[in-house]
């Protein structure tokens, strides 16, 4: 009877122990390290900062095999080994997923709406910080936010807003526009 007993407790306590395990290792999220200025989808060996946005929303590699994966579980991080600026030819995949975007600093890093896209959209309930970068000439008609339009739970810091626009008679947020989201 004691050996019954001590064999289901062990088989008991490595249940428990496998299960902890597995969501320990399940909660890790991934980091996206944007390679190159270039604003494209393409399968070349460098990771865009649109092919990052789209792994990051499908928690795959569907933007390209040059980006690791998202996890759909975790609130990713994408990051910068170049400096420069990033000229937008659309406007970007919205953030669809719990985001961090650090830029290597304002001074040193400019994603540009090129005086025709929007440059960010963070969608309904995502969690999204952006910090260490420049946000310039993003452009809207009438829909407000021509740098980044958001409806989730967006932080910025140490970013910099230059020339966006909200081109609209309401001329709404050109910067930041604020749709039921909130901006701390």
């Amino acid at each position: 009877m004691l050996q019954r007993i001590l064999n289901d407790f062990t088989i008991s306590f490595c249940l428990i122990v496998s299960i902890f395990i597995i969501n320990i290792t399940s909660v890790t999220a991934a980091i996206l390290t944007v390679d190159t200025l270039a604003d494209e989808e393409a399968d070349n060996g460098k990771c865009s900062l649109r092919e990052a946005i789209t792994n990051v929303n499908g928690g795959d590699q569907s933007g390209s095999t040059d980006c690791p994966a998202g996890d759909p579980s975790a609130a990713d991080t994408i990051s910068f080994s170049v400096t420069g600026t990033i000229t937008l030819v659309a406007m970007l995949p919205a953030v669809t997923q719990d985001l961090t975007i650090v830029g290597p600093g304002a001074a040193s890093l400019i994603i540009s709406g090129n005086t025709a896209n929007r440059v960010l959209r963070i969608s309904s309930g995502v969690n999204a910080v952006v910090q260490n970068l420049t946000i310039a000439d993003g452009l809207v008609t009438g829909t407000g936010g021509g740098g980044i339009y958001n409806q989730g739970n967006l932080t910025v810091a140490n970013c910099v807003m230059i020339n966006n626009k909200d081109s609209g008679a309401s001329g709404a947020g050109g910067a930041i526009f604020n749709d039921g989201g909130i901006v701390p």
